[in-house]
C-alpha cells in the first residue's frame, strides 16, 4: 500500500514538473519576442511592457497553482 502511494505521489510530481516545463517553454520565447520587438519599435514600448507584465503574471499564477 505504501509503495502504491509513493508511486502515485511520484506520478503527480512528474505531471507538475512537466506542466511547469511546458509553461516555461512557452513564456520564455514570449519574453524574447517582446524584448526584440521593443528594440525595433520604441514608440510602442508601453504596449510591450503591458504584454510583458501579463506574461509574468501568467507565470506567477501558474506557479502558485502548482504549489497547491
Amino acid at each position: 500500500m505504501v509503495t502504491a502511494l509513493i508511486t502515485q505521489d511520484r506520478a503527480e510530481i512528474r505531471e507538475r514538473q512537466d506542466a511547469v516545463f511546458k509553461l516555461t517553454y512557452s513564456v520564455i520565447p514570449g519574453f524574447i519576442a517582446i524584448a526584440a520587438f521593443s528594440v525595433v519599435q520604441p514608440s510602442l514600448r508601453w504596449v510591450l511592457s503591458v504584454g510583458l507584465c501579463l506574461l509574468l503574471l501568467l507565470y506567477v499564477m501558474a506557479f502558485f497553482t502548482f504549489c497547491k
